[in-house]
């Protein structure tokens, strides 16, 4: 990625790609996501559903990219065997990124479990799976793009 703070370059998320909300819809969904946020809640605008695994030999982590220039909530829910796991409230800074690690998710497991996924945002994200191994992240790491 290349920027000098008029111009954007990347291989992936380019700038063109950003939503870019108006300074009103910035301050609304600060206030709406503040009032929903104490309830684990998000405004469900952009929603992705993506499988992921948990497990003692390796689990997955994901890395969430936030493509606007809103703070973006991202409510992540797992679901395993039919069973509704955490919610996790995941905040993410204007054109940021966090990485979440889905075994926080779920009880730790001693076989390999796979995961659904469901991602609510208030703003349009994507995502990229790091799959870590035994020793977490400090292994050897696999990188995945999700369309």
């Amino acid at each position: 990625t290349v920027s000098d703070g008029g111009s954007y370059t990347a291989t992936h998320g380019r700038f063109e790609f950003v939503e870019t909300y108006p300074l009103r819809v910035r301050i609304l969904f600060a206030v709406l996501g503040r009032l929903l946020a104490p309830f684990g809640r998000t405004v469900p605008a952009f929603v992705r559903d993506q499988y992921a695994y948990s497990g003692r030999d390796g689990r997955s982590h994901v890395l969430l990219l936030n493509l606007s220039n809103v703070t973006n909530r991202i409510r992540v829910v797992a679901h395993w065997d039919g069973s509704p796991g955490a919610a996790r409230l995941v905040a993410v800074p204007p054109r940021g990124a966090r990485l979440l690690d889905v075994g926080t998710l779920v009880p730790a497991a001693e076989a390999l479990t796979p995961l659904a996924l469901r991602l609510e945002g208030n703003a349009w994200f994507n995502l990229y799976l790091v799959g870590a191994g035994p020793r977490d992240l400090a292994g050897l790491l696999s990188l995945m793009h999700v369309k």
